[in-house]
């Protein structure tokens, strides 16, 4: 399997996998087989294969697949120099000045010697840097001084180095060459967190920054000499109604700017943006007391109101009490208990939630509960007494004892004021 580590990056590097997603690369990173180095206009990225041949180059401005292929001598390696004995030679005596360059070329084939230049100077030729340079697709591994560049000086003293760096400007984007944005985001989010779009061309904007237009109207902006640019924005309200997954696909409209002749802008970005279960909570009120055969009425309410359909509660006594869509309360009234006449004492009436339906919620608290106490009302009931009004003596009297609600439970016993 082709591997090959980062041992040192110069400007910026980026992997990108089958997928299109891109990572910037670090020193101490891993390029796996199916990844694609992507190196920045003045880039310089050096690996290493582990397999004893030392340091590997890979220049600015390359994209390179990881593939079984792809092994560590197809690319130029820093101590694989184009230079042999000849040249190590020639150079030895560019730096020496009493020595002369003739004494070390071959012979001519024909014509005049080698002399000196007019004006008493040397008249010598200086070799450049040998240029090695890469296809952005694949490695060339023939070398050789072919192509180097000498250049021949008309006798005239030769600036010293002074030693202070130069300032090399970052090359324009190469005519006609196919500039790529790379789209990239969080596969995905919570509603109410935002989304940042990432875009990241392969070789920086040069004379104006590059805008790109979104198709959902964002713009990023990369500046002149970057690769990379970001814009945030918010995915979907933070709410507490049952929506689902939803994805959110990203491309590009329009760009403007970057000084390019051709731009790849197909990339696409997807977002899948989540329900995050915000707790909808139900509330029950009660009077704290009633007299029996007083009605008892029940509010529930809800701190969000329903959507989409009404949400129906029922109640542990089975009553049930609707909440409307758009609208926060409800309520149902029902008869404690009969009013009547007899004893009953206190009771309690402790009410629950059994189900709850509807409303469209993420989630929903149904915990509520409520207690009422019932009291009696001290409703009276009446003896009445009758007898005649006269009896002969020796005749019997007989006393009736009635009431208008009979007793309950056990006998109603009188003892009247002659002790019967």
């Amino acid at each position: 399997m082709a591997t090959a580590t980062v041992i040192a990056i110069t400007g910026q590097a980026w992997a990108r996998d089958e997928d299109g997603n891109l990572r910037e690369l670090r020193i101490g990173d891993v390029l796996q087989e199916g990844e694609t180095l992507i190196t920045s206009a003045d880039g310089r990225v050096e690996l290493d294969f582990a397999d004893g041949t030392g340091a590997n180059v890979v220049e600015g401005g390359q994209e390179v697949a990881v593939t079984p292929d792809l092994v560590s001598d197809l690319i130029v390696a820093t101590d694989a120099s184009a230079q042999d004995d000849d040249l190590e030679a020639l150079l030895a005596a560019l730096d020496d000045e009493d020595g002369d360059l003739l004494d070390i070329l071959d012979a001519t084939a024909a014509g005049a010697g080698a002399g000196g230049g007019g004006g008493g100077g040397n008249s010598f030729v200086r070799v450049a840097r040998i240029a090695e340079e890469t296809d952005p697709l694949s490695f060339s591994t023939e070398g050789g001084l072919e192509g180097a560049e000498f250049v021949e000086f008309d006798g005239g003293a030769v600036a010293a180095d002074d030693g202070e760096d130069v300032t090399v400007p970052t090359p324009a984007p190469e005519p006609g060459a196919d500039v790529e944005i790379i789209l990239t985001a969080p596969q995905q989010v919570t509603e109410g967190q935002q989304i940042t779009i990432t875009a990241t061309v392969s070789v920086a904007p040069q004379g104006s920054p590059l805008v790109i237009t979104l198709s959902n109207g964002q713009q990023i902006t990369i500046a002149i000499g970057e690769t990379t640019g970001s814009v945030t924005f918010e995915s979907r309200p933070d709410d507490a109604y049952l929506q689902g997954d939803g994805s959110i696909a990203i491309g590009i409209d329009t760009t403007t700017g970057g000084g390019y002749d051709t731009i790849d802008t197909t990339s696409e970005a997807n977002v899948i943006v989540s329900d995050d279960n915000d707790i909808t909570t139900i509330t029950l009120t009660v009077p704290e007391t009633v007299t029996e055969g007083e009605p008892i009425t029940v509010s529930a309410s809800v701190n969000n109101a329903p959507q989409g359909s009404p949400l129906v509660i029922t109640l542990s006594n089975g009553q049930q009490i609707t909440i409307a869509v758009g609208e926060t309360t409800g309520s149902v009234t029902f008869e404690s208990r009969a009013d009547d006449v007899y004893q009953q004492g206190t009771d309690t009436l402790n009410l629950s939630i059994e189900s709850a339906e509807g409303g469209n919620y993420e989630a929903l608290d149904s915990d509520a509960t409520a207690a009422v106490t019932i009291n009696d009302d001290a409703d009276a009931t009446t003896i009445t007494l009758s007898a005649p009004s006269a009896v002969t003596e020796g005749e019997p009297i007989t006393v009736s004892a009635s009431v208008n609600n009979a007793p309950q439970g056990s006998p109603l016993v009188i003892t009247l004021s002659n002790g019967q």
